[in-house]
């Protein structure tokens, strides 16, 4: 039986991924540049760490060799399995830093962005959003779901634009994007 902290702490990730998943597609984070550059060791970090707990696990072990018949496919389901892992812990605290700005944010107030990039995404390959956004919102710029908050002419890149938006301690909400008529030459 698993003890009662391991599936709080699972349900507690799940939590998190589930909220970067729906409310932190509309969500610039103050920290996301730092988080950005931090991201690769984080990720390794965490990898070598499960790594190593799996790996000592002689009741991990005993049904990792039952279930693959050659240590190849083992080796490399190991590798996946850990990789998840590492993704889901190092998504989670920022679904749950998303969900504290959209609960706990101000009033929305409006903003002045840049348009960084923007992108258009097949229809087979998101299930969520088609039309995405690079935003530079002071010193931090994410990516954001822009297909039904964007108003007024289609967003190019390098153009300012008016973010409507709650205001956190973690960062931006983003309510509505509106373009301004500044549009790059």
């Amino acid at each position: 039986r698993l003890p009662f902290a391991v599936i709080g702490a699972t349900l507690v990730v799940l939590a998190g991924v589930i909220f970067e998943m729906t409310v932190g597609q509309r969500f610039v984070y103050v920290f996301a540049n730092e988080f950005r550059s931090a991201l690769p060791w984080v990720f390794l970090a965490i990898s070598l760490l499960l790594s190593v707990t799996l790996i000592q696990s002689d009741e991990f072990i005993q049904h990792f060799r039952s279930r693959f018949s050659t240590s190849a496919i083992g080796w490399l389901a190991l590798l996946l399995t850990v990789a998840l892992l590492s993704w889901v812990v190092v998504v989670a605290p920022l679904g749950w830093a998303a969900a504290w700005g959209w609960i706990a944010g101000d009033r929305a107030v409006e903003f002045t962005a840049k348009v960084l990039a923007t992108r258009e995404i097949s229809s087979g390959r998101s299930l969520t959003c088609k039309r995405r956004a690079t935003l530079e919102l002071g010193r931090a710029s994410a990516e954001i779901c822009v297909e039904k908050i964007a108003s007024g002419a289609t967003l190019k890149s390098g153009e300012s634009v008016i973010v409507v938006g709650r205001p956190s301690a973690t960062g931006v909400w983003v309510e509505a994007v509106r373009v301004t008529g500044d549009r790059p030459s």
